[in-house]
């Protein structure tokens, strides 16, 4: 969290205060600081998922980060100052560039003190979700929605936030329920220079499937190197695990990870666990993959209250940007009693693998074909495909126009530059643009508030050997399942 501001204006240092009382979920959270007149830093972490310290300040800058990076280059640098000291230097030696594109889920900020600009770089993902709030002359980042409401001089509803929460499920492009508190893109490069009042910022990266030319190579060849992609993936981010959960299901993503770890040099303990009804398919396969493995296994049942369990701690945590059916296995299973003290461990997940390798879940190959469409056709089949009720009746009917003519104005400017692409593609990008980053991204974000959790299936090796798999391969996880047989 940062704000840059008019060092005369007393009254944002109360505010702020305020602000990162609103940050702290639990009695074990780290809370760093820094400020200076007209610039306020507090890096807020668990440190069982990020080890401090984590703002290095120098003469000239001020530089802070949150998640993990797993860099090959920088494997063995300590993380904490020394990983600062890291990113610092290359940032110095090539400049904002050379901060793009890293291996991990991340957010770097760094603080010009001399020239006062303020640079934030995001991994591509934006998996670590920021929000911003603009005025004249000053720029207020956070994490969340809450942490931003305290410097509005109002708390209005935004009609097409709303909107597109109680309609989609998640909120859409950078709409939130807060009426100027926007959410930051995915692949972010954001500089403010707040002397002239200059917000600059790009996307500098969006999931190119279908730009560069597919891979030519049998099937076999390729699924043996999405293989290779993947169990390197897994290494980078075991180097200095020591304990594994799994969460574990019928699914190929969870089965994939289990797999690769039983593949790995790993030595150290896992706990797998699988949550839901005992006679479900994702219990049943998760303790029999389980058990083949050699994993101790746990099952986590159904609870009477899962839909409201963890409602109010959830709408707390989170601002309330997902339902409530999604709450207790996907996102606060990790929690649970049955597994005991699970300190130390680190949750290994298959976050995203599905949509990163080709799912269709939503099937819009069939309801789209291979010819291309133009962005308004697009967006009514995206609309069409994973929109869960229509807006009517939703709001007044002023707001409910409004909100609706926002909301598609969103996604047609997603599809606009894609309308090009065979339609599936441009159409799952436009799924992991909103869908997969709003709601989805959630998951590893609620584990994060406790334990670390890895991701090899975003590994950006893994993503840019993904985006040039052969459509007919790609289509339906076809290599990818496979690659799995």
């Amino acid at each position: 969290m940062c704000s840059v501001y008019n060092p005369a204006e007393v009254s944002v240092e109360p505010k702020w205060r305020r602000s990162l009382e609103l940050l702290r979920h639990h009695p074990e959270h780290v809370q760093e600081l820094y400020s200076e007149p007209g610039f306020q830093l507090a890096c807020v972490y668990h440190p069982e998922v990020c080890q401090g310290p984590r703002i290095l300040v120098t003469e000239n800058f001020v530089l802070a980060y949150y998640g993990n990076i797993h860099e090959d280059r920088w494997l063995h640098v300590a993380r904490g100052e020394a990983l600062c000291r890291a990113l610092l230097d290359v940032f110095l030696a090539q400049g904002v560039d050379s901060l793009k594109h890293l291996n991990g889920r991340y957010e770097v900020a760094i603080w010009d003190r001399r020239s006062r600009i303020l640079r934030l770089v995001s991994d591509r993902f934006g998996a670590n979700r920021h929000y911003y709030l603009r005025r004249p002359g000053t720029l207020h980042v956070a994490c969340e929605i809450k942490a931003l409401a305290v410097f509005l001089d109002r708390i209005e509803i935004d009609p097409a936030g709303l909107a597109s929460l109680l309609s989609f499920g998640y909120h859409l492009g950078d709409l939130t329920i807060l009426r100027d508190v926007r959410c930051l893109p995915q692949a972010r490069h954001i500089e403010f220079r707040p002397a002239s009042d200059t917000f600059e910022f790009e996307s500098y990266w969006n999931y190119p499937y279908g730009e560069s030319d597919p891979w030519i190579a049998s099937e076999g060849e390729l699924a043996e190197a999405l293989y290779e992609h993947l169990a390197r993936a897994l290494k980078r981010r075991l180097h200095r695990v020591e304990k594994i959960l799994l969460p574990m299901s019928g699914g190929l993503d969870s089965r994939t990870m289990a797999g690769l770890l039983a593949q790995s040099d790993f030595s150290g303990e896992v706990l797998s666990y699988s949550y839901g009804q005992s006679s479900s398919r994702d219990v049943r396969y998760g303790r029999a993959i389980a058990r083949k493995l050699g994993y101790r296994h746990l099952h986590i049942p159904t609870p009477a209250d899962f839909m409201t369990r963890h409602l109010e701690q959830a709408a707390w945590r989170f601002d309330s940007e997902w339902p409530a059916d999604s709450n207790w296995g996907a996102r606060f299973s990790h929690t649970h009693p049955i597994l005991g003290d699970v300190r130390g461990f680190t949750v290994l997940s298959g976050f995203m693998g599905d949509s990163i390798l080709g799912a269709d879940r939503y099937h819009y190959r069939r309801r789209a074909g291979d010819i291309p469409l133009d962005a308004e056709q697009l967006a009514e089949i995206f609309f069409s495909a994973v929109r869960d009720m229509p807006i009517d009746g939703l709001l007044q009917q002023a707001s409910s126009a409004e909100a609706e003519s926002r909301i598609f104005a969103i996604v047609e400017e997603t599809l606009a530059p894609l309308k090009d692409l065979v339609p599936f593609l441009a159409l799952l990008r436009s799924e992991l643009i909103h869908r997969q980053r709003r709601h989805t991204a959630t998951v590893p974000q609620s584990v994060e508030h406790d334990l670390e959790a890895i991701t090899p299936f975003l590994d950006t090796d893994v993503v840019d050997f993904a985006t040039r798999i052969p459509l007919a391969l790609f289509h339906n996880k076809l290599l990818y399942k496979h690659m799995i047989r």
